[in-house]
């Protein structure tokens, strides 16, 4: 038994074990308030090699090097564990308290969980693709490459001190303010040096990008990003607005800036399992906030779209293709853009050379510099819409079920209206929290409404969707699976 009294340092310290844990049994025991000081590497070998810390007061273990455990214990109680030097830990996976406190860069190749407190005083901890699990953070001075994950237990405040050593090093800071919930509400958070997937434009971003998700629970949290300790253009950060992935483009958010300390805040975000970046809106591409087709028996289908923003927009075509095949063809002239803008934008295409059967509709559009995106498609069933009387066209209150379902991540949703009037499409969580609008305006009697709903930034489960008029309302379940 090696028992540490005081403060003793040594230069390297192997604990070798019996390899089949019959003996003989080496064990490290660092007394009460007391610190052992290794200035060399800390290998523990042997099933038989144990290390423990006694008393009530905590003891201190101060690593200038590396801590190899190949094999035998390592029990966290009553310890805090200290990196001075550029430190690589390997095989441990539990921690009490845990404290960076030098410049240099250190390294863990597990999933760890530290107990009791992590001090990020300085330089980074690379987690080399594993997830450190945390329940305090202090002294948020360096930060942790890879994942932190951390569980509210109720409406309260962290800060997740994560940042990147790839592109662009240094901390990217975010704080979570969780304002309701369901608890324990497991959450995650991680960022990279490069904005990944690409925006629109590189050079008008701040230098990372964030990456969240819910492992259980629900929150609904304002999120603070804390871009002030890496790279971002002070010419542009008055423009700065935060666009969130939605698994095609990156979506606008409504935010708030402080630029005085580089802080841009995201308020009632529910459940924000998605990737964010911060730029200018031109780094932005267009955002689409609706898609809607509607068959009418005077007209044919008609297409209306809308834009919450758009970057850089020569205008759109509209294409269809037929159920039995994979080619589409375009069925419009060039419907003209809104060029660069944060204004919403509303368009209308009517489709009069469409026959009966089962068709899809996606947009083309197209850029000023050439560069081409499409939209979502969207599935339409058309029955005698050309030669036929409007009276004989639906006038039933109807909502269809969603298809497919399950479904993953997108889904279409049919309804029509007994006579003409406002109609609104929403979704919800199960919890009923309000979750995305897909039709807002007014209903034609006569009419089959199909709007589309893009789930990408939202986690597996239950959702419930509800079509609402002033006369009545139903709703329907469907199934994210992803």
């Amino acid at each position: 038994m090696l028992y540490v009294d005081n403060h003793q340092t040594c230069a390297a310290l192997i604990i070798a074990g019996s390899t089949n844990g019959d003996g003989p049994y080496i064990y490290l025991i660092i007394g009460n308030a007391d610190t052992l000081t290794v200035k060399g590497d800390l290998t523990q070998t042997g099933a038989a090699s144990d290390i423990y810390f006694q008393g009530g007061s905590l003891c201190y273990l101060q690593l200038y090097a590396n801590y190899i455990q190949n094999s035998g214990v390592f029990n966290p109680t009553n310890s805090v564990v200290e990196l001075w030097g550029s430190d690589t830990i390997k095989g441990v996976t539990t921690f009490n308290n845990l404290s960076c406190l030098s410049t240099d860069d250190k390294e863990m190749y597990a999933n760890t969980t530290v107990l009791g407190s992590l001090d990020m005083s300085s330089g980074s901890l690379d987690m080399n693709g594993d997830t450190l699990t945390v329940n305090t953070v202090v002294n948020p001075n360096g930060y942790v490459v890879g994942a932190v994950e951390y569980s509210f237990a109720a409406a309260s405040t962290f800060l997740y001190p994560v940042g990147s050593i790839n592109g662009n090093t240094g901390p990217g800071y975010v704080t979570v303010h969780v304002t309701s919930g369901t608890y324990p509400a497991k959450f995650v958070v991680q960022t990279y040096g490069d904005v990944t997937p690409a925006p629109g434009d590189y050079n008008h971003c701040v230098s990372h990008c964030w990456q969240f998700g819910v492992l259980s629970g629900s929150i609904i949290a304002t999120l603070t990003f804390d871009y002030s300790k890496i790279e971002f253009s002070t010419s542009d950060e008055p423009s700065y607005v935060i666009g969130r992935w939605n698994g095609h483009t990156y979506v606008a958010q409504s935010s708030h800036e402080d630029t005085v300390n580089h802080t841009i805040h995201v308020d009632g975000v529910t459940n924000p399992s998605s990737t964010y970046m911060i730029g200018i809106p031109a780094a932005l591409p267009i955002v689409l906030s609706s898609f809607v087709a509607s068959t009418h028996a005077a007209d044919g289908v008609t297409l209306n779209w809308s834009t919450t923003s758009e970057t850089n927009t020569y205008g759109f075509y509209v294409q269809r293709r037929a159920e039995n095949t994979t080619v589409y063809a375009t069925v419009s002239g060039l419907i003209p853009g809104a060029g660069t803008t944060l204004t919403k934008h509303n368009y209308s295409f009517t489709d009069a050379a469409v026959s009966n059967g089962t068709f899809y509709y996606r947009l083309k559009q197209v850029d000023l510099d050439g560069a081409v995106n499409y939209s979502n498609e969207i599935k339409l069933v058309v029955t005698g819409v050309l030669g036929v009387k409007e009276e004989n066209a639906p006038r039933v209150f109807s909502l269809g079920q969603n298809y497919p379902n399950p479904f993953n991540p997108t889904t279409t949703i049919w309804f029509s209206v007994a006579k003409t009037e406002h109609a609104t499409v929403g979704v919800y969580n199960t919890l009923g929290q309000f979750v995305r609008e897909l039709f807002a305006g007014a209903a034609e009697a006569g009419k089959y409404y199909s709007v589309s709903f893009d789930a990408s930034a939202l986690p597996s489960g239950e959702y419930f969707y509800r079509l609402v008029t002033p006369t009545r309302n139903e709703a329907k379940r469907m199934v994210l699976i992803k």
